[in-house]
């Protein structure tokens, strides 16, 4: 009740000292099913930002136009490291953690400040560059300094720079480059509640070719290169530092003015990790360098003005360079197998607008992803879902309604993961250049009774003011 009443008191000198601040804006999204579960392959406390746009743009240099942001945000949490909360004390080595400084499962709330500055940059289209056009370029620079009022040690700041540049080369031959670098902390829920710090880069080259066979002039080619690199900073963690190559081909076929073929697209990835991590003269990490090939087909449509939706469903083949791997069990020579993974993959969605100014917004997936930090498996299955209903009131006030469910399914062990996640939001436009938001969040991860210690239950509210030009 203490830390409420606290929690309110602060919010009250906040929101009153920046209903005075001419700065800028950055619009946070609570979306709960952003609450991926990945281990460390989440990003802890990201906000999407411009969910609900500023009408700005009056600043610019010449032709450059530029848009800062601020946004600042105070926020509950009741479970800041993400446990279980049985109390249960962690006896024995069920997993390769060295986790010693938490002894007992027990739960722990705060209350966290997020300021949260940023600028956009824009440039008009039709610009001309070397021999082409220039059809799109921008650069998004967005920080998170995050404070906690009780646990110091989880303060952190979070900094994500997006740029890209497309340009028509040629006619009907667009070429783009893109550049998307992280650097964020992660800490609560990992193997200790220290922050671990992570870098991430991720650089694309595409070329989409349209009209390039004159008898086909509604399709379109477009082949890529993507390359994912990771570094965390601590020893500890080097393990799961990698490197990751994607090549791709994708072919678009218009069939109708409504209706986009999309098959075959066909992917083809290579995962390196950096090295090992030896402990005691057993090899304790279970992941392996692979190679990955995955095909996919689908369509999109606009079925009436007020509905579009995509589907694409595929087959997903991966197979790593280590068949077995020795590991740090309850009998230090156990030894187990690291089978490859084959399995259907898809991704869909569909927004439509109904009565009384309300979108629905429905999508599914499945994919595969890499379990970087889970004992005993190379990879999982990601399964799920959610929906989501937004609505203008009135002119100034947005809602929004979301409701999530996805299940992780690990390769070569028994453990599989449940994650409900609901959340609600709404923001009001005080201005054009000023918005204040409110919102709650609720997650529900439940693991089987193999590894109950993992499971975690998180009830998060927000609110915030902010500003955009």
């Amino acid at each position: 009740m203490k830390k409420l009443c606290t929690a309110l008191l602060k919010l009250i000198t906040v929101v009153t000292a920046l209903m005075f601040v001419h700065t800028c804006y950055a619009e946070t999204n609570n979306n709960a099913t952003a609450l991926d579960y990945g281990s460390y392959g989440a990003q802890m406390n990201r906000q999407q930002m411009n969910r609900y746009p500023f009408k700005g743009g009056n600043l610019h240099l010449g032709s450059l136009k530029i848009h800062p942001t601020f946004h600042e945000r105070l926020q509950y949490d009741d479970n800041i490291f993400k446990v279980s909360g049985t109390h249960r004390k962690m006896e024995g080595q069920d997993s390769i953690t060295t986790n010693t400084s938490r002894q007992t499962e027990h739960k722990e709330s705060d209350i966290i400040n997020i300021a949260s500055p940023g600028v956009r940059l824009d440039l008009p289209l039709g610009e001309r560059f070397l021999y082409g056009k220039v059809k799109n370029l921008g650069l998004n620079w967005q920080s998170d300094f995050i404070n906690y009022d009780d646990n110091a040690s989880q303060n952190q700041d979070n900094h994500y720079v997006v740029g890209s540049v497309t340009f028509e080369v040629l006619k009907g031959y667009d070429l783009t480059l893109s550049q998307n670098w992280q650097h964020t902390n992660v800490g609560a829920g990992s193997e200790t509640d220290e922050l671990h710090a992570r870098d991430t880069n991720t650089s694309g080259i595409g070329l989409r070719m349209s009209q390039i066979i004159r008898s086909l002039k509604k399709l379109d080619i477009e082949i890529s290169y993507v390359n994912f690199d990771q570094d965390y900073s601590q020893t500890q963690l080097e393990r799961a530092n990698r490197n990751q190559d994607s090549y791709s081909i994708n072919f678009y076929y218009e069939l109708t003015p409504k209706i986009t073929i999309k098959f075959p697209q066909y992917t083809y990835s290579m995962i390196n990790y950096d090295k090992n991590r030896p402990e005691g003269g057993i090899n304790t990490d279970p992941l392996s360098n692979s190679h990955t090939n995955s095909l996919m087909g689908g369509f999109s449509w606009k079925a009436t003005a007020k509905t579009t939706g995509y589907f694409n469903i595929g087959y997903i083949n991966r197979e790593y360079e280590k068949d077995e791997h020795q590991g740090y069990d309850t009998n230090t020579s156990a030894v187990w197998n690291t089978s490859d993974d084959n399995s259907y993959i898809m991704e869909g969605g569909v927004t439509t607008r109904l009565p009384w100014n309300t979108i629905l917004d429905v999508n599914i997936y499945r994919n595969l992803r890499e379990a970087e930090f889970t004992a005993k498996s190379n990879s999982y299955f990601s399964t799920g879902g959610s929906f989501t209903i937004s609505r203008k009131f009135i002119e100034k006030l947005y809602t929004d309604f979301t409701a999530g469910f996805f299940q992780t399914d690990f390769n070569g062990v028994n453990r599989e993961d449940n994650i409900y996640t609901l959340a609600v939001n709404a923001n009001y436009a005080i201005t054009k250049w000023s918005r204040v938001e409110a919102g709650y969040s609720y997650k529900d991860k439940d693991t089987n009774e193999d590894f109950d210690r993992e499971s975690e239950r998180i009830n998060t509210a927000y609110i915030g003011l902010g500003f955009g030009f």
